[in-house]
């Protein structure tokens, strides 16, 4: 899977079967960021896609050194697991 990031957009996306998967993000401040919003459609669900969405937002954090707050109840699991 390939994982894109729209900065203009604020999100990561990948796209398979012309279905749009995605985590939303915004800047609360310079350093920090808040991921507010994780979808994937129903017909693409149990095959790990918003794992790795958020694997490679983590990524991204990491190599910014970037912190998160987020606000959306995946990411928050995600991160706090």
């Amino acid at each position: 899977m390939e994982v894109i990031q729209d900065k203009k957009e604020q999100k990561f996306f990948i796209i398979i079967d012309n279905l749009e998967s995605f985590v939303h993000y915004n800047f609360i401040d310079e350093k920090t960021v808040d991921f507010n919003h994780t979808f994937v459609p129903y017909e693409l669900r149990g095959r790990g896609i918003a794992k790795e969405l958020m694997d490679t937002a983590k990524a991204w954090i990491t190599k910014e050194k970037l912190s998160e707050r987020s606000s959306c109840s995946y990411a928050r699991k995600y991160f706090d697991g």
